[in-house]
Parts: C-alpha cells; sequence; structure tokens
C-alpha cells in the first residue's frame, strides 16, 4: 500500500523512527502488529530515504479546504537528511526480512565522539536500538543520548555485513560497532599486505583489472541525483584507510590521475581487455559488451566499496543494488 502524497511535519519524536498514516495498513493490517519489522520508504523525485516505524499513526493535516496525509518526524533528524517542513513525499511500508548482522558506524564529528565516550553504556544497553531500526550506506543517524535532553551524536553508517541488500533492518541480535572518529596514529603504523601495495599503493603501476564496488542508487544518497546522472561517486569514508585501498581511483591511474580522468564501468564478470582500456571520448560508448565511460568523483559521504550510480547508467549498463562493479 503506497500513499502517493503526504507532507513531512515534524514533531519531537526524539528517534529515527517516524509515524506514519494508518491508510498504509489497509490492505495487510497484520504489518502493524510487528512495527519493528516495517520500513518505511519515502520517495521523491529526486531520492528516497528509509526510516522505522514508532507503531504509532500521524494526524492529518487539515485546512479550511482539505485534509492532507502526514508523516510525522523529530526535525532534528530532518535536519540531517534536508527535509523541510511540508515536503512533500510518496509513501509507502514493508516488511523486509533481511536483518543486518553487523553495522560499523563512524561519529561525524570530535563532539559526536566525545559523546559517545561518555554515553557508550547507554548505548550499548539498547539506546541504540530503541531509535533505529534500519540502515543503508552513508545513513547519517542521529541518536538522543538519556535522560529526554538536547544531547544527540551523529553516527554515519561505513559498513554492513551482508553488504546486500542495501537497505537492512538491525535487531537486538546485530553488532553495533562505533570507531573512534580519529585513527591516523594506528594508519601510519599500519601496514598494509602484499595484495593490498600491489593493488592499491599509488606508487605501483596502474592496477590493469581495476577496483571492486558495490552499487548503490545515487537517488538514495544524493539530493539533486537528476543533476549528477553522468557522474558516479566512489565512496572514501573508511573506519580502516589502508584496509580499503584496493578501492581507490589511484589503484587505476596512479599518481596521472586528475579531475577529468575517464574511467571504464562494467559489471565485474564481464571483464576483457578492451573493456578495461581508457578511452580518449568520455562520451562515448565502450567497445567492449556492457561497458561504459563514465567520470568518477570522489566522496566522503558514502563509505569505502560503495559506488553511486543514477538510473540512466545503472539502467544501460543492467547493474542494480548491491552488484559487484568493475
Amino acid at each position: 500500500m503506497e500513499v502517493k502524497s503526504a507532507i513531512a511535519v515534524f514533531k519531537p519524536l526524539q528517534s529515527q523512527l517516524v509515524n506514519v498514516p494508518d491508510t498504509l495498513f489497509a490492505r495487510d493490517p497484520k504489518l502493524a502488529n510487528a512495527p519493528s519489522q516495517v520500513v518505511v520508504k519515502l520517495a521523491s523525485r529526486t531520492r528516497t530515504l528509509y526510516f522505522g516505524w514508532t507503531g504509532a499513526f500521524s494526524l492529518p493535516a487539515v485546512t479550511a479546504r482539505d485534509s492532507r496525509p502526514t508523516v510525522e518526524m523529530d526535525a532534528r533528524v530532518a535536519q540531517e537528511h534536508g527535509i523541510r517542513a511540508n515536503a512533500q513525499f510518496s509513501v509507502s511500508v514493508e516488511r523486509t526480512p533481511a536483518v543486518c548482522a553487523r553495522v560499523d558506524v563512524a561519529p561525524l564529528s570530535a563532539d559526536d565522539w566525545e559523546v559517545v565516550q561518555m554515553h557508550a553504556g547507554f548505548l550499548e544497553d539498547g539506546g541504540f536500538l530503541r531509535q533505529c531500526r534500519v540502515v543503508a550506506p552513508g545513513m547519517v543517524l542521529v541518536i538522543w543520548m538519556q535522560g529526554g535532553g538536547q544531547t544527540v551524536v551523529r553516527l554515519r553508517v561505513v559498513g554492513m555485513n551482508p553488504a546486500t541488500p542495501p537497505v537492512q533492518r538491525i535487531d537486538n541480535d546485530t553488532e553495533i560497532v562505533v570507531a573512534p572518529l580519529d585513527r591516523s596514529s594506528s594508519s601510519k603504523n599500519a601496514k598494509p599486505s602484499e595484495n593490498e601495495q600491489a593493488i592499491g599503493s599509488s606508487e605501483q603501476s596502474p592496477h590493469p583489472l581495476g577496483i571492486s564496488a558495490r552499487i548503490i542508487r545515487l537517488e538514495d544518497v544524493c539530493w539533486n541525483a537528476l543533476a549528477h546522472e553522468q557522474t558516479l561517486f566512489l565512496g572514501t569514508c573508511s573506519l580502516q584507510p589502508t584496509v580499503f585501498r584496493k578501492y581507490d581511483l589511484d589503484a587505476i591511474s596512479g599518481s596521472n590521475r586528475t579531475k577529468k580522468s575517464v574511467y571504464r564501468l562494467l559489471a565485474w564478470d564481464l571483464y576483457s581487455e578492451g573493456d578495461l582500456r581508457e578511452s580518449s571520448n568520455p562520451n562515448a560508448a565502450a567497445t567492449g559488451s556492457g561497458a561504459y565511460n563514465v567520470q568518477v568523483v570522489k566522496s566522503d559521504v558514502l563509505p569505502f566499496g560503495y559506488l553511486a550510480v543514477g538510473k540512466e547508467m545503472r539502467d544501460r549498463l543492467k547493474l542494480f543494488n548491491g552488484q559487484r562493479a568493475r
């Protein structure tokens, strides 16, 4: 069931959960009996967002002319997602069986890390799960600390196990791992394995096989996805930078990479020598089967190992969410 047009209304819920119209459960009333298993999907022309459900229904916005369905959410959460009051979304709910076994999150700032350290016991004792039930790569989570005050911590999802599907539920069995914000000292001392040196070091020659990335939908992480259809965004947000060198663009171009470098994108299993060779024409379709020349921009909004791709490019190359690409 879907509500094709609902407006965002702010309410002090102090969680990542939202209230939704009761009409969403008209066809499947039993779904309303398991709020922890419900995923709420908000979609607009430019992006898609996912939330958990509080188990409560939202009140319609009544005016002198009409009554409109609403999605009630906390204003602090809306701010992090760039949602304005009265923004319009289509709303749907679904029961998602996929449960994430482990979620890696990282504080957005030094202040957030200090809050985590001061309230670690609260997060470990269920404070995280009571406020958040849905995760996706790159998602920013706002968690309120105990006491019902205004102290919050902002965490970004930088890793999920399993990696697919891209949107998963969390429950009591999910392991939540919060990484320290500053790992500069450990990254300086860490030594990459021989495989990482061969694939990822910018001091080595470009790797002929390319790099691996998991596809996610650009519209799920970008407010104005339609304006960036011809650009791909490669995640650079990492817990352990030395471990993820094989996902870096420098593994392909070495020190010769520039902002105008052109790369070949294709499904991982469509490897051929011609498919991986750069073309001088960034707008030309690749000669190899199922490949395309693209420009890639690094983004610290996305975690390492993920590549945000627009719908047009996904359709051309027949790529889907969570698929491994080269």
